[in-house]
């Protein structure tokens, strides 16, 4: 992350921008996609909303920004979201001291799981990068004292905010690869 100053009405404010894909959160991937696909926005919207999005600076903060120094220069930095995710190759991911392991085999699956993937995948009319936070409690899992991943239970639903907000997208968009028939995603192809 970098971190930048922006003075706006007279305030100094210290903000951090990312600068790739590793520094994006789940929760965050989601609102760009969301971002990123309506139409109504032109372009130049589409900036200042993912700007605002990835670094918390304010809309009016963005849009009082000089065009040809700060916003471009913030354009800059987010350059990369117009590349294909840079996938991280994982076992497991560790959120607040704990780890959660990556459930890769899909050859056995619960009925519990099926259901659950079914449901959500439904409720989100089939597209896989409205519901990424719902489909994580079905693939991060945590190992049993025995070294097997915890069996899903329909109680682990209730850890969808916080892989929304503490998972990066590199570290898990690979397991959705396997349901989008191994396309790379960029927000480029979004579009």
């Amino acid at each position: 992350m970098k971190t930048i100053d922006i003075t706006s009405n007279g305030k100094l404010s210290k903000y951090k921008i990312p600068e790739k894909w590793s520094e994006i959160k789940v929760g965050e991937f989601m609102e760009i996609v969301k971002v990123e696909t309506n139409d109504l926005l032109s372009d130049f919207q589409k900036s200042i909303d993912v700007i605002n999005i990835v670094s918390g600076i304010p809309k009016d903060t963005i849009e009082d920004m000089d065009f040809d120094t700060e916003f471009s220069e913030l354009v800059k930095t987010v350059d990369f979201l117009q590349t294909p995710v840079v996938e991280q190759e994982k076992d497991s991911v560790m959120i607040e001291g704990e780890e959660y392991f990556l459930k890769k085999d899909f050859d056995n699956k619960t009925a519990g799981e099926v259901a659950s993937f079914d449901v959500i995948y439904k409720k989100n009319k089939s597209d896989l990068y409205t519901c990424l936070d719902e489909l994580l409690p079905l693939f991060l899992r945590k190992k049993t004292d025995d070294g097997e991943l915890e069996r899903f239970k329909s109680s682990m639903m209730t850890r969808v905010d916080m892989f929304r907000e503490k998972v990066n997208i590199s570290d898990v968009l690979s397991l959705f690869f396997y349901f989008s028939g191994g396309s790379k995603v960029s927000l480029k192809d979004l579009e």
